[in-house]
């Protein structure tokens, strides 16, 4: 529980040092500076006043009343620290003395009645500064005041008259002590009232802190005699419970008593009855007991044939469990290699579609050109560039054909007798040499990171060739002019992982589910470059997958690609490519 005293002196400081209240002292400030100017305004024609200078002093209060209400108003103003707040307060009460002595000489010196109003930045610095400032305040106002009346009888400063009176009034010493004395004492009694008053407050906040506190402290010692009286009637109430239920087992149990008293009275008369039935029945159960006995030695008889037959059976009732099992397991078989079949057969009238396609994009581009040419209607001096037109695209057909072979190779028998253990790292420096000069033209730099000691994998060294030429190629040609390409190789859990990142193009979100698809090149690819077949991520998925790897990528359009896969490696104890090879023979 939080110190109810602490609280309250908080709350107290807050009080007494707040924003909020500065705000309503500065608006009380304003208001009887306000009336002061009325006032001032009314009476100038009728009295000796100077209304000028003493309108503009109230013009100087007016306007630093309304700056500091501006400050005030701001979020910093709303939120000064305490010091700030008694340094903003010592200038108000200070410039509040000095003002008013200012306004009283301007209207009327010591002939003017108003001087208690030396008592409102008095109240202001006893409740907002403490009991030294208000006594310090009440001082300086005194002695500003007395000052003032001195100086005027004195003749250094003029004097102004209220009501045009020309007596000795404001010249003799001793209405000038008075009035001097009296306004020490108004001050010093605004001063001491409001000290007194505030010490009051707060030793009246402080009992009321010990009070909360006190009561606080009772209401926990009642709160827990309160727990304790509840807990003691929940145990009462359970107490009363159970008695209640063995009250309830008793007299149950009493009424079965009773009921069985009388059922074994009933019994017993009948087991009298029945024992004189018995004697008399006695000899026809000798009777049947005899005839039993003969059905039973027939029955034995009976039951051993039926064991013999019920093991016949149960023995031709496995055999045909298992037969059944067997055939729904080929059943199962069946129709799985019934839906693989249905599957393949899709794939490969696709497949014959795509390709069929794209082989014949082609031969028609080249027949085309060639019949223009013999036909005549192409002209001499185009008929060079019309059969470059035609090699190039007979030099894309030439390129399809030899991507759909090695696709088709891939999986063929003569591929996977070819594989064995491979340094993947060492067929990567032979591609990165060839393909170092078409780098080279485009300002491509090339960056590897190969981890030392890396096992080897099992694989055909030619597909992993293929694997490389193809991520590198791709990395290069659909780079950005003086880009820069990236090729990781290290090991780790048991895997070879490779990565190539470029800085290129990169790959459209809506590509990604496409991108190993056999054909398939994204839109910004072709723009990029109109070479290409659409098969090589093709081949390198099927490659990665059927070393037992993956494959897979990340990309962001115009920052780059970057391609990650990994291979299983060499293991100590995994056979050689001539121990599987009877083995795959035999399967």
């Amino acid at each position: 529980m939080t110190d109810a005293r602490t609280l309250v002196s908080a709350k107290i400081e807050r009080l007494l040092i707040s924003a909020n209240r500065l705000r309503q002292f500065a608006l009380i400030r304003l208001a009887i500076l306000g009336a002061m100017a009325i006032v001032a305004v009314l009476i100038r024609n009728v009295t000796a006043i100077a209304a000028g200078p003493l309108l503009a002093t109230i013009g100087l209060l007016a306007a630093v009343t309304l700056l500091v209400l501006a400050v005030l108003r701001t979020e910093a103003g709303s939120k000064l620290a305490r010091p700030a707040s008694k340094r903003l307060t010592a200038f108000l009460v200070g410039l509040d003395i000095v003002g008013l002595t200012a306004i009283i000489h301007y209207s009327g010196g010591a002939e003017n009645p108003f001087f208690p109003l030396y008592a409102l930045p008095i109240f202001m610095a006893a409740a907002f500064l403490g009991r030294t400032a208000a006594r310090v305040s009440a001082g300086a106002a005194a002695l500003l005041y007395a000052i003032m009346v001195i100086a005027e009888w004195q003749g250094w400063l003029p004097h102004h008259h209220l009501l045009e009176l020309r007596g000795d009034l404001t010249h003799t010493a001793a209405y000038g002590v008075m009035q001097c004395a009296a306004v020490a004492i108004t001050c010093l009694l605004a001063s001491e009232g409001t000290i007194l008053l505030v010490s009051f407050l707060q030793r009246f906040t402080r009992d009321l802190a010990a009070d909360q506190r006190r009561a606080d402290s009772s209401a926990a010692e009642m709160r827990d005699l309160n727990d304790q009286l509840r807990a003691a009637n929940l145990e009462l109430q359970h107490q009363r419970t159970h008695l209640d239920a063995a009250y309830a087992e008793l007299q149950t149990a009493y009424d079965r008593l009773e009921s069985r008293s009388r059922r074994m009275s009933e019994l017993n008369e009948k087991l009298r009855l029945a024992n004189a039935e018995c004697k008399a029945r006695r000899e026809e159960l000798a009777q049947v007991n005899e005839k039993l006995r003969e059905a039973l030695g027939r029955l034995e008889t009976r039951t051993e044939h039926m064991g013999e037959l019920n093991e016949l059976l149960r023995a031709a009732n496995a055999e045909c469990r298992a037969k059944r099992d067997d055939l729904e397991r080929v059943n199962a078989e069946l129709a799985l290699a019934n839906r693989k079949l249905i599957e393949l057969e899709d794939v490969r009238a696709q497949f014959t579609l795509l390709t069929t396609h794209e082989l014949r994009a082609p031969v028609a581009a080249i027949q085309s050109y060639l019949k223009l040419i013999l036909e005549g209607y192409v002209p001499q001096p185009k008929v060079r560039e019309t059969l470059e037109k035609a090699e190039r695209r007979a030099m894309e057909q030439l390129a399809l054909i030899a991507d759909l072979l090695e696709l088709g190779r891939i999986g063929s028998a003569d591929a996977r007798g070819l594989v064995q253990p491979v340094q993947i790292e060492t067929l990567l420096s032979e591609q990165l040499e060839l393909l170092a000069a078409s780098a080279r033209e485009r300002s491509i730099t090339i960056e590897t990171h190969i981890g030392e000691n890396l096992d080897a994998v099992r694989a055909n060294p030619d597909q992993i060739r293929s694997l490389w030429n193809n991520l590198i190629s791709n990395a290069i040609k659909y780079n950005r002019d003086g880009g820069h390409v990236t090729i990781t190789l290290v090991q780790g859990d048991g895997r070879l992982i490779g990565s190539v990142a470029d800085t290129g193009i990169g790959i459209p979100e809506e590509a990604m589910t496409r991108l190993f698809s056999e054909f398939f090149r994204a839109d910004n690819a072709k723009a990029q470059s109109r070479m290409g077949t659409g098969l090589g991520l093709s081949i390198v998925k099927e490659i990665v997958e059927r070393g037992g790897g993956q494959i897979t990528v990340e990309s962001e359009i115009d920052k780059g690609t970057t391609f990650h896969f990994w291979l299983p490696v060499v293991q100590a104890s995994q056979p050689s490519a001539e121990q599987t090879e009877p083995d795959a023979a035999l399967a």
